[in-house]
């Protein structure tokens, strides 16, 4: 049965449309308002983790997903500048047994648009530039584009890092910003590394490989920002920093930079409007959370409003929320923050030192579960 709330979420990306589908799945209608003209415009995280792949299937849509062919793998490895193995993890061994799950961030959008619009409850409006929200009495009433004034009960905020309403109508977010950038590279396949995920570590510095669909792979280049990258200097950079990767094979598509922050809005609502996604956390990208934190976000949400809805107000549902989720992302904020330090680690003393207690762990199993089990978010 349709449940009779008037939902505006401003936000077509993952964030907007994860909680489009969560909302369907129980019953809601709501307008979607994007500026861009399609989707899949934006182009970053393609690993979806144990934990994403659950709500896929809670919300009704893994045959949905499984028609774009996504790509699964297990294994997982560290290697040094020189290619020489220093850390592996197969993610059959944990307790509960799981995978990792790679469809190219574009066509994850275009999935969770296609599948919240199949549900009839959903409506996408693109080529909607949302200017400013409709406030009265300091509640949210909804948005103002540059075409239209949507009115709403709820106004769910999923536009992303940059969005202009944190600032302006919530606390403003404090951004640790790192001297890092991050080039994520699109590339044909080189067969030496598929079926498994590869992070290279060493005092050259460090690198992500990852198989996809499509006979494709990503490599990601964290780099610091004043150094600068351009296309040309990409091949030496990977021969560089992986000695054996037979770079001869490599044939660029495409790609792009974007800054490395973390951040956390110190308030997620207020009188009639909810953060999720970007809007309300950064993380840096190490373990692949971003995206992943944005699929629970939502689900987090409508499990929230879905079971609140007839005996609480929305602003004490919204509350909820926020402080539920704000205190597991602060603890995903602190480890993607301690990853991300010792990954920068370039010296190559404390490079060497990194390098054998990486070894050293490898030798325990249930550190490397322990390890695995808070990345992929399992029991």
């Amino acid at each position: 049965m349709t449940k009779a709330l008037k939902i505006i979420i401003v936000g077509g990306g993952v964030a907007g449309l994860s909680v489009a589908n969560a909302l369907a799945s129980k019953g809601y209608k709501a307008i979607v308002l994007e500026k861009a003209k399609q989707s899949g415009e934006v182009d970053r995280g393609d690993v979806l983790h144990h934990s994403s792949m659950e709500l896929i299937k809670k919300w009704g849509l893994t045959d949905e997903f499984l028609k774009y062919n996504p790509k699964v793998f297990h294994d997982f490895k560290i290697l040094n500048n020189d290619g020489k193995l220093i850390f592996d993890f197969n993610l059959k061994k944990l307790t509960q047994p799981t995978f990792f799950t790679v469809l190219r961030h574009k066509e994850i959008e275009i999935f969770l648009e296609s599948s919240a619009l199949k549900t009839g409850l959903i409506e996408i409006k693109r080529s909607e530039t949302c200017k400013e929200l409709i406030v009265e009495n300091d509640i949210v009433l909804g948005v103002k584009t540059q075409h239209y004034a949507y009115y709403a009960d709820l106004t769910i905020i999923a536009n992303g890092a940059k969005s202009k309403f944190v600032n302006q109508y919530f606390k403003s977010t404090s951004f640790f910003e790192y001297s890092l950038s991050f080039y994520n590279g699109c590339y044909k396949l080189v067969s030496e590394y598929d079926n498994c995920g590869y992070y290279v570590l060493g005092n050259k510095g460090n690198m992500i490989l990852v198989a996809l669909p499509n006979n494709e792979m990503r490599i990601g280049i964290q780099f610091k920002k004043r150094q600068g990258i351009s296309k040309l200097d990409l091949f030496k950079i990977i021969k560089n920093r992986l000695t054996n990767f037979p770079i001869e094979k490599l044939e660029f598509l495409d790609g792009h930079i974007y800054s490395i922050t973390n951040s956390i809005c110190p308030e997620w609502w207020i009188n009639g409007a909810v953060l999720v996604g970007d809007a309300a956390h950064t993380v840096h990208p190490a373990g692949g959370q971003g995206m992943n934190l944005a699929f629970s976000d939502a689900d987090t949400f409508v499990t929230i409003l879905d079971k609140y809805y007839e005996t609480e107000g929305l602003d004490r549902i919204c509350d909820r929320y926020s402080k539920l989720r704000k205190k597991e992302v602060e603890k995903v904020l602190k480890k993607t923050h301690i990853l991300g330090t010792l990954g920068e680690i370039q010296h190559p003393i404390y490079c060497l030192i990194r390098e054998k207690l990486l070894e050293l762990c490898n030798n325990f199993l249930f550190l490397k579960q322990i390890i695995f089990k808070r990345i992929v978010n399992v029991e």
